[in-house]
C-alpha cells in the first residue's frame, strides 16, 4: 500500500485547528483559518438590529466563536429574470442563506495579533440599495489584494431595501436613519481630496459582447483575474490592468492618494476638471 495519506499531509494550502487563527475582538474571541499564508475570518457579527430600528452593537460571547464560513445575507426581492449569457461572466454565488440579522463581516490579513498598524480597506457591495451581498461574486474575495498590498481587506453584509433604507423618521426620532446622523457629522468636517475614475476596460469574452458593464471593475480592484476568467478572459491585458488598478487602491488605503508608480498622474477631482 502506498503512503498516500502521509504525502497529502505535507504543506497543505489550508491550516485550520482549535488553536490556529484565533484573535480577540471587542465582543469575544474568533477563530478563522489560514489559506496560503492569509488569515481569513468570515461571518463575524459587527452589530444587531430590530426591524426598522437603528443598529446596535453586537452581543458579546463566551469562548471562541468559529468564523470560517460566510454569514447570512439580507433578504431581497427575488429576481425572475435569468439570462444565461449575462450570468456567465458574473459567476454569481447563490450558496449563502438569508436572514434579517445579517450584520456580519469578512476579513483577510497577512498577519494578526501584531503590533504594526496596517491600512484597512472596507468594501460595501452595490445592488441599488435593494439587493446584493459581500459574497455574491467571486471577484469580491479579499485574499489576493491583502497579499499584494499587505493590507487588511474587509467586506460586509448590511441591511437592504425596506429593512435598511425605509425612512420612518416622521414617526419619531428613534426611527431616524443612522446615515442621516453620519451625514450631519461629516458635513461639519473639512473635505478630503476626491478621486474619480471611469472604468472603460472591455471584456473580450463572448466576442466582446459584455463590454464594460456594471461590476466589471471588481476583479481588477481585488486582483482576482484568475478567479473571474468568465468575466475578464484571463489574458495578459487583464492581469496588467489589475496590477495597476489594485496598486492604486492599495496606495489610496495607505496614504489617501491613489497615485503610485504603476499609473500616470491622477489629479484629485474638482468641479473644473
Amino acid at each position: 500500500m502506498l503512503p498516500i495519506t502521509a504525502d497529502c499531509q505535507e504543506n497543505p494550502a489550508i491550516a485550520a485547528g482549535k488553536e490556529i487563527a484565533v484573535v480577540t475582538t471587542a465582543y469575544g474571541k474568533v477563530r478563522g483559518y489560514i489559506h496560503t499564508g492569509i488569515y481569513t475570518f468570515k461571518g463575524i457579527p459587527y452589530g444587531t438590529a430590530k426591524r426598522f430600528m437603528p443598529p446596535e452593537k453586537a452581543a458579546s460571547w463566551e469562548g471562541i466563536r468559529s468564523s470560517m464560513t460566510f454569514g447570512p445575507t439580507c433578504p431581497s426581492p427575488e429576481s425572475y429574470v435569468f439570462r444565461d449569457e449575462y450570468e456567465f461572466p458574473l459567476n454569481r454565488s447563490h450558496g449563502y442563506y438569508i436572514k434579517e440579522n445579517c450584520l456580519n463581516l469578512n476579513i483577510w490579513s497577512k498577519e494578526v495579533n501584531g503590533a504594526e498598524r496596517k491600512p484597512v480597506m472596507v468594501y460595501l457591495h452595490g445592488g441599488g440599495f435593494s439587493s446584493g451581498s459581500s459574497v455574491e461574486f467571486s471577484s469580491l474575495d479579499g485574499e489576493n489584494l491583502s497579499r499584494k498590498g499587505d493590507v487588511v481587506v474587509v467586506s460586509i453584509n448590511h441591511r437592504l431595501n425596506t429593512l435598511g433604507f425605509l425612512d420612518l423618521s416622521a414617526y419619531g426620532d428613534k426611527y431616524k436613519p443612522l446615515v442621516i446622523k453620519q451625514a450631519n457629522q461629516k458635513s461639519k468636517t473639512s473635505h478630503a481630496p476626491v478621486y474619480v475614475y471611469l472604468f472603460a476596460w472591455q471584456s473580450p469574452v463572448l466576442d466582446g459582447t459584455y463590454k464594460a458593464f456594471h461590476t466589471m471593475d471588481l476583479p481588477f480592484v481585488f486582483n482576482n483575474i484568475a478567479r473571474c476568467e468568465e468575466m475578464t478572459g484571463g489574458g495578459q491585458r487583464a492581469y496588467q490592468m489589475a496590477d495597476k488598478m489594485s496598486a492604486a487602491w492599495i496606495q489610496f488605503a495607505r496614504t489617501g492618494n491613489p497615485n503610485c508608480k504603476e499609473i500616470p498622474d491622477w489629479p484629485n477631482y474638482t468641479s473644473i476638471n
